[in-house]
């Protein structure tokens, strides 16, 4: 079909302006996503550890073996152990928290029991329980202090410990726990102990810790050194919004940061 100059030059001078616009509107979105990802990262959360101060090794591990014996669990799986979930470049655990919480990573496991201690520095018990877990493909567990348990004194070190109980009959239970922890084999399971120690910030800064659970609180706490109060708040946060990817991102490189394996900062929650 034969078009006129006129009508040639108008279909020339639309495309020119539709394909003007599609670029204009691809640059929009690249610089929307580009500005996206900038005030993400902004919301990133670095935690600044706090000096040293010749304080003792904050976590160590042990017992007969890594994990209880299980068919999902392979020897050379990177996340076969019992772990608690803390930064190695720092020796200090702090918290501002009276009743603070603990996160551990139980590998894959046979156990339904682990058994809690919190001691303070004269090695008095300050709270214990037995938990029962369920870790059948490994999962990260919390760990709260209860409210009617002793509170944390300000400027003490406390050590606390979980067992992975592999030989325990859960059906049996005991008639207290201070005969349960004499009797029963604890240092033969897997274990992990480590350390804890209650600080004070300044007024002002206590009083923000009465804000909603939220990433900027995470951030607040982690630029005071406080893993403890960081890793709860985060944790609790993705637990109430697991499809979040900001949340998802934030726990990930958090625990990167700290030198915490891959297949531990993935597992389930």
């Amino acid at each position: 079909m034969y078009l006129s100059y006129k009508s040639r030059l108008f279909w020339a001078t639309l495309s020119t302006l539709l394909f003007w616009q599609s670029s204009i509107n691809a640059n929009t979105e690249i610089k929307t996503e580009k500005s996206t990802q900038r005030v993400f990262l902004s919301r990133m959360i670095k935690f600044e550890p706090p000096p040293n101060n010749g304080e003792p090794n904050a976590t160590t591990a042990g017992g007969s073996r890594s994990s209880c014996p299980h068919k999902n669990l392979s020897k050379q799986d990177s996340a076969s152990n019992l772990t608690a979930l803390v930064p190695q470049t720092t020796k200090q655990w702090l918290t501002v928290k009276e009743h603070p919480t603990f996160l551990v990573y139980l590998p894959p496991t046979s156990a339904s029991t682990i058994f809690f201690q919190l001691k303070d520095n004269q090695d008095r018990i300050i709270y214990q329980t037995l938990l029962a877990v369920q870790a059948e493909r490994g999962k990260i567990i919390n760990i709260e202090i209860p409210q009617h348990s002793a509170p944390l004194k300000v400027d003490e070190n406390y050590q606390w410990s979980v067992f992975l109980l592999c030989k325990y009959n859960s059906g049996l239970q005991p008639n207290n726990l201070e005969s349960f922890e004499k009797s029963y084999d604890l240092m033969n399971e897997p274990w992990i102990i480590g350390a804890v120690k209650r600080i004070e910030l300044t007024p002002s800064f206590n009083s923000k810790t009465d804000e909603v659970m939220s990433l900027d609180l995470a951030g607040k706490y982690a630029k005071k050194g406080l893993w403890f109060d960081t890793l709860a708040t985060l944790h609790k946060l993705r637990k109430e919004q697991p499809d979040n990817s900001e949340l998802i991102q934030a726990w990930q490189e958090l625990l990167k940061s700290a030198g915490i394996d891959e297949a531990i900062i993935k597992a389930q929650l």
